[in-house]
């Protein structure tokens, strides 16, 4: 069994009890639990206990040939590691951890750590840069006055602080990562949204701009519609970000890491720096929206939009493949590449959101593939950082879905209205929509097998942690599927909204 004994010259518990009044003292060990020895045969035991040999207060544990009663349990900031301390001798993780009082035991141990703190730096954050230029500069400074034999540490060199310093580096590059692709597929989502809003509203804008209304006073209107709407989803991204996020990713490190409670204070500068990416990002897209329109006469925009005309695709000329097909898929296929712009959005923005499930399940595949070592403990913290990932993607390609098929739906009213007096029957008349709605997010999934694999791949090569080959087979399947699933679900949730056209009203021609 690998022991270590902490004894001092003075009294370990009178320095406890002193850390209690001396700032000096504030960081030293404190009794988490149980309380200090009160007589000869008492010991406390460090907080961290192997898992095969557990000790609690009230165990009896032989040290040096006699017998102590464990009373209190210590809690060591300097060991916060709950896979323990190295000996540094061994280099194996250390079974116990007892601290012994030269009050009740009258024996001579060696004094053979000090610890030091720097004048002027109490008041400074410990893991702020300036905090630790100091200790290095101290370190080296007691290093050249001491000569061998003496070892100087920082908190660096502490394994505790090291290893959670390497943890909170991995999770920041995927803080840096994913919020590129969010916010991308986000630009998309807006894009979809301000490009719906407005085509429905061009007769608005045409009766402003017929009134006199200049188009610097159009754009102000829905640049300040967008502006509000960023306002109140960046103070509801606060209130999430600052209560689901901790609450998922805390517990995680705490299976890793004694953790203390979270701090009650904010540090908004990310936040800020977020909302002012997505401002841009949406005032920018909601700017090039509007500006199409304000190119167009007022007398184009006070009349609906004439629908596109249909011509030969590329398809067609693949004989052995066309012919074979019934003409309800021609006819969606033939839709598909009829209106570009909803393909290439439907496209991107689903493979995006398929890329960023993926990743999801990525992360966890490496996370349940490591095998322990450097790493160890630091797979149970990526889990929940990867099921956020793919709950979010997988609200992305929702709110994409939905615009997109609302705004087919309200592009193409007189298509489906003529279909109904056709004698078309609801099913059909769905099927017809979105036939074409899932054949575009079908073939932005199957983009994602790429893209997903080159996200994954980035982001485990930052990490320096696991590789594409722990990804397993269900993944690329779980992520394609999951991603039509919501996407089918989503269109269902229009299905009343195609059925109740109004088809005397969407025939109505405007000569």
């Amino acid at each position: 069994m690998q022991e270590k004994i902490v004894g001092k010259g003075r009294s370990l518990f009178q320095f406890a009890r002193n850390a209690l009044e001396q700032l000096v003292f504030q960081r030293f060990p404190h009794v988490g639990k149980g309380r200090l020895p009160q007589a000869a045969g008492e010991i406390l035991a460090e907080r961290q206990n192997n898992e095969s040999l557990p000790l609690g207060i009230g165990d009896t544990v032989s040290v040096m040939g006699m017998e102590f009663e464990i009373v209190g349990l210590v809690s060591n900031p300097l060991i916060f590691d709950r896979l323990g301390e190295p000996d540094m001798l061994a280099q194996e993780p250390l079974e116990r951890i007892f601290y012994l009082s030269s009050e009740f035991l009258p024996l001579t141990l060696p004094v053979t750590d000090a610890y030091i703190r720097i004048a002027g730096l109490e008041e400074r954050d410990i893991f702020s840069d300036g905090y630790q230029d100091a200790a290095a500069e101290t370190a080296a400074a007691l290093s050249a006055e001491l000569g061998e034999g003496f070892t100087v540490l920082t908190m660096q060199e502490n394994k505790s602080a090291a290893t959670a310093e390497s943890y909170c580096e991995k999770v920041s590059v995927i803080a840096a990562v994913f919020p590129v692709f969010f916010i991308l597929v986000a630009a998309l989502v807006v894009m979809t949204t301000m490009t719906r809003m407005i085509e429905e509203e061009r007769a608005i804008i045409g009766c402003l701009r017929s009134l006199g209304a200049g188009d610097g006073r159009i754009l102000f209107k829905y640049l300040f519609m967008a502006a509000v709407c960023c306002a109140v989803a960046a103070a509801l991204g606060f209130a999430l970000g600052l209560t689901v996020l901790p609450a998922a990713i805390l517990p995680a490190f705490d299976t890793v890491f004694f953790m203390p409670a979270a701090a009650g204070a904010l540090h908004p500068l990310m936040g800020i720096v977020s909302a002012a990416a997505m401002f841009a990002v949406v005032l920018a897209v909601t700017a090039g929206v509007c500006k199409g329109r304000l190119r167009e006469q007022p007398a184009q925009l006070l009349v609906p939009r004439a629908p596109k005309p249909g011509k030969r695709i590329f398809l067609e000329r693949i004989g052995f493949f066309w012919n074979r097909l019934s003409f309800k898929y021609k006819s969606s296929l033939r839709n598909i590449f009829r209106y570009k712009k909803h393909l290439v959005m439907t496209v991107v923005s689903v493979a995006g959101s398929t890329a960023l499930a993926f990743a999801g399940f990525g992360l966890w595949n490496v996370s349940e593939s490591v095998d322990g070592g450097t790493f160890a403990g630091f797979e149970d913290s990526l889990k929940p950082i990867s099921f956020v990932v793919i709950a979010f993607a997988l609200l992305l390609c929702v709110f994409v879905i939905y615009n997109l098929t609302n705004m087919n739906i309200g592009e193409r009213k007189r298509e489906i209205a003529t279909l109904a007096v056709l004698g078309y029957r609801g099913g059909e008349i769905l099927g017809y929509i979105y036939r074409e709605i899932m054949m575009m997010a079908a073939a932005g999934a199957v983009l994602d097998v790429g893209l997903g694999c080159a996200l994954v791949h980035c982001v485990l090569g930052y990490l320096d942690f696991g590789s594409l080959a722990d990804v397993r087979w269900y993944s690329y399947l779980a992520s394609f599927a999951l991603v039509l699933l919501f996407a089918g679900i989503t269109d269902l949730l229009l299905s009343r909204k195609i059925l109740r056209i109004d088809m005397a009203e969407s025939l109505k021609a405007n000569e």
